[in-house]
């Protein structure tokens, strides 16, 4: 395969950072369930003994459920390469030719209370193909201005 041209790492920070905590909150169920399950309870705390052993167990799975997650979203999160006739991404390798537009889309996120308040507004990057398939790239993981200033004029030569 030809050497790329461009490479836009994907930042993984935030990513990390959320694995770190999930896999913590994951340890300490478990250490929680261990001590739980040691300690015999006399016949009066017995029922509150049964509701934090099954707390603390759910506690686990639901943070080896997100750790799953997230390990998975790390594992989706490709540097973008591009090419002289073509862009890789994690989702695959594809032409200028089969790409129907690359562009940026504003999304606004309202206010719950009044959706005539604005509470944020980004731009994420939107590969369209033109057998409908599209993908969308997040501007909290990859420089999606540089993109699409880098891809636009090398798809307009084609």
């Amino acid at each position: 395969m030809e050497q790329a041209l461009h490479v836009f790492e994907a930042d993984r920070s935030a990513e990390y950072l959320n694995l770190g905590l999930s896999i913590t909150v994951f340890l300490l169920a478990l250490v929680g369930l261990y001590f739980l399950f040691r300690e015999k309870a006399s016949y009066e705390k017995r029922n509150q003994q049964m509701l934090l052993q099954m707390l603390a167990g759910f506690g686990a799975v639901i943070a080896f459920g997100i750790s799953l997650g997230i390990c998975y979203n790390i594992y989706m999160l490709q540097p973008i390469k591009i090419y002289k006739d073509s862009v890789s991404t994690s989702y695959g390798h594809v032409k200028f030719d089969e790409l129907k537009a690359v562009y940026l889309q504003k999304l606004d996120q309202r206010s719950f209370v009044s959706p005539d308040i604005e509470i944020s507004t980004s731009q994420v990057l939107y590969f369209e193909e033109k057998q409908k398939k599209s993908y969308l790239f997040s501007p909290d993981n990859y420089d999606v201005l540089t993109i699409v200033k880098t891809l636009r004029p090398m798809m307009d030569e084609r």
